[in-house]
């Protein structure tokens, strides 16, 4: 009998090491996981950084901007440094077509200001509330002489 007990023992030893074998592969394949999707997120992350968003920027600038009338380009809006206020009312009707003339990727908003600074109010022609064309998801932010803000417009409404 006193090797039936040793042999219980010795089994219910092996079955415990099994068991922590498990929560060690288990713990390891969920920070392995972890690891991964931190990674993922971080390099998503820096795709985005300052020079893709100016070269973005450039592109949407050469887009807007031409030297003669493209009837084939509703956001071609500005000829010879004028606003062709048919073709900027057309572009600001679909925002994900106007994105894909643009040729950006990223969200955008395009708004008008003076030569002090003030915006121009552009709804009449967009047919839009709001201080531009473009995402619904981007606000603009007015700020006094100090840098502090006083007052958040969306882009377009």
């Amino acid at each position: 009998m006193a090797k039936i007990s040793k042999k219980r023992s010795f089994r219910r030893n092996k079955k415990a090491q099994n068991w922590a074998t498990d929560v060690l592969v288990g713990a390891g394949i969920f920070l392995l996981g972890f690891v991964i999707f931190f990674y993922i997120i971080n390099q998503k992350a820096s795709t985005n950084n300052l020079s893709d968003l100016l070269a973005e920027v450039q592109k949407m600038s050469n887009s807007i901007t031409t030297a003669s009338a493209d009837p084939n380009n509703p956001c071609s809006f500005i000829i010879n440094n004028k606003i062709d206020k048919s073709k900027l009312e057309q572009c600001s009707l679909d925002y994900n077509q106007s994105k894909v003339l643009l040729g950006v990727t990223n969200d955008y908003c395009i708004y008008f200001v003076d030569t002090n600074g003030n915006l121009i109010n552009i709804s009449s022609i967009t047919n839009n509330s709001g201080i531009g064309m473009g995402s619904t998801d981007i606000n603009y932010t007015i700020l006094d002489k100090d840098g502090n803000p006083t007052a958040v417009i969306p882009c377009t409404k």
